[in-house]
């Protein structure tokens, strides 16, 4: 057993690197592209590759659920989202700079509305 002295203890200070904050300024684009592509029952591009995209965001301006895929050819069995009706999807961070095709159920009627930032 140690004993303790009960005089002053003094810690060395230490600085908490989560209170030291680095200034971010917040990314801004100044591009704004709005396309229209109409549904179909078969694969369609909805969104061209775009090195500088920042932000992509699609509505399924539809009667019909749509597959979407980033990467070509979409269909029912190989997509990445699917969109319901009158539903809208903004893609993750980092965004996805490649093709994004869709695919919709038989009969479609409507559009997928595609906003780009850039």
């Amino acid at each position: 057993v140690t004993a303790c002295n009960t005089g002053a203890v003094t810690l060395a200070s230490q600085t908490n690197p989560f209170t030291s904050a680095i200034p971010v300024e917040p990314e801004t684009v100044s591009t704004s592209s709005v396309t229209s592509t109409t549904a179909s029952a078969s694969s369609v591009t909805v969104l061209a590759s775009n090195a500088s995209r920042k932000l992509a965001v699609f509505v399924n301006d539809s009667d019909k659920i749509a597959y979407v895929k980033l990467g070509g050819t979409a269909s029912i069995t190989s997509y990445s989202y699917k969109l319901q009706p009158n539903s809208t999807l903004e893609l993750a961070q980092p965004v996805y700079t490649g093709v994004v095709d869709a695919i919709w159920e038989t009969s479609p009627t409507g559009a997928m509305r595609v906003t780009e930032l850039t």
